[in-house]
């Protein structure tokens, strides 16, 4: 589990954005996380073999899902984080929309090549922060199946797909036709 616990109190300093993309894509800065580009590591099954969808792909396919779940994004920021927990190592997608407030995860499993399987059954756990005081705002979370926010001073808005990864294998097998 990626265990990212941010509070958001009215009396605490506001963390500018810029701080925050550079702890969350420096691994030096962030502690036991790491951070992998998406591109060429991601890998599906499809129907006729693996496919190795683009940060692009994955954007396009996770902003149209969210988008039929009532949540508009605009994800600027796409990595792959890894983290050594107590229970160990867990691997997520963390796609943030820092302008709109979302926060979105998605696990992943290591292969034996290095490359991180996205199981076609794989949902999404996204979070929108709403009126909170800080700039972080709430994070999205995953304990087992279930999708949780990290807490904040102000509201939170919780929004679950279980269709991403299928939605994701149909949109590579139509480039393939």
């Amino acid at each position: 589990m990626i265990a990212l616990v941010i509070s958001c109190e009215t009396e605490k300093t506001v963390i500018d954005k810029a701080e925050t993309k550079e702890k969350i894509s420096n691994p030096s800065l962030s502690g036991k996380l790491t951070a992998i580009t998406i591109d060429n590591n991601i890998v599906i099954a499809g129907p006729n073999g693996d496919l190795y969808p683009s940060k692009e792909e994955i954007r396009t396919v996770l902003t149209d899902e969210l988008a039929k779940a009532g949540v508009t994004t605009n994800y600027g920021e796409m990595t792959i984080l890894r983290e050594m927990t107590d229970a160990g190592e867990v691997i997520a997608l963390r796609a943030n929309d820092f302008d709109n407030g979302v926060k979105t995860t998605i696990f992943l499993q290591a292969t034996e090549d290095g490359k991180f399987r996205l199981a076609p059954s794989t949902g999404t756990c996204s979070c929108k922060s709403k009126a909170c005081a800080t700039s972080i705002g709430c994070t999205a979370e995953m304990f087992g199946t279930n999708c949780t926010c990290t807490s904040c001073s102000g509201d939170c808005e919780k929004t679950s797909t279980a269709s991403f990864g299928e939605a994701l294998v149909a949109h590579l097998s139509s480039d393939l036709d």
